[in-house]
């Protein structure tokens, strides 16, 4: 689990600040800060510098969240800056959501600038609904004869009731692939890039990260979305 490390509030705000200013010069710059007070005062300090600077910002909060992952994909956002607060694995979904690169402090661990990521991208008709950082995973409805319809790069098996799949990332950058796992009595592994599952009557239950998501049909289709996750690392 990634640790937001304790950085003054002031330094980290002229840190991110400096290297926001350098990745997106003339651009439009998203701040994520979460609920505490540090990085509410973080994430102050931070836009009013940018705004010193002659460039402009939009500010994310936790309960602002779900409904920006959405409005961020079109409202001229080039970079997304982690005022801390928020977590470090939520703010990688919402980066890699909105398809822009992510600046934000050191968690613990060194990280070459520039880093991209592979991620799972859930898409239910031609709509992104989500992405998953790890793994994604899918169970029957429970009604006793649950059956989903499963096809990875054009094989075809099922999961019944009482089995689950879970889906993960192999591989690494342009490499990276689908792990499809029915999971049951026994455990069977399908890999790929696309992964489409299908239920008369609804897919049961749906999570990303080990977080509910509700697809807004029966089907949902998996991607293997590869380099969609840039993370800019500041150094302190």
């Amino acid at each position: 689990m990634m640790r937001e490390a304790a950085i003054h509030p002031l330094l980290g705000s002229v840190a991110l600040a400096d290297a926001a200013a350098g990745h997106a010069p003339s651009g439009r710059i998203g701040v994520l800060h979460g609920a505490d007070k540090a990085s509410r005062v973080r994430a102050a300090r931070l836009r009013a510098r940018l705004v010193a600077s002659g460039m402009e910002s939009l500010e994310v909060t936790p309960l602002e969240a779900r409904w920006r992952r959405e409005t961020l994909r079109g409202s001229g956002v080039d970079l997304l800056v982690d005022a801390g607060g928020f977590g470090p694995a939520e703010a990688r979904r919402i980066a890699a959501f909105a398809g822009v690169p992510l600046l934000a402090l050191p968690a613990g661990s060194a990280e070459a600038s520039g880093t991209s990521h592979p991620v799972i991208g859930l898409h239910a008709g031609r709509r992104l609904a989500s992405v998953a950082l790890g793994r994604v995973e899918l169970r029957p409805p429970r009604n006793g004869s649950g059956l989903v319809s499963v096809s990875l790069d054009g094989v075809r098996f099922q999961v019944r009731d009482r089995e689950r799949l879970r889906v993960s990332l192999v591989g690494r950058g342009g490499a990276s692939q689908l792990a499809g796992a029915v999971l049951g009595v026994t455990a069977v592994i399908y890999r790929g890039v696309e992964l489409t599952a299908e239920a008369v009557g609804g897919l049961g239950s749906l999570e990303a990260d080990g977080r509910p998501v509700e697809p807004a049909e029966d089907a949902v289709t998996c991607r293997a979305m590869r380099e969609r996750l840039r993370v800019l690392p500041v150094a302190r």
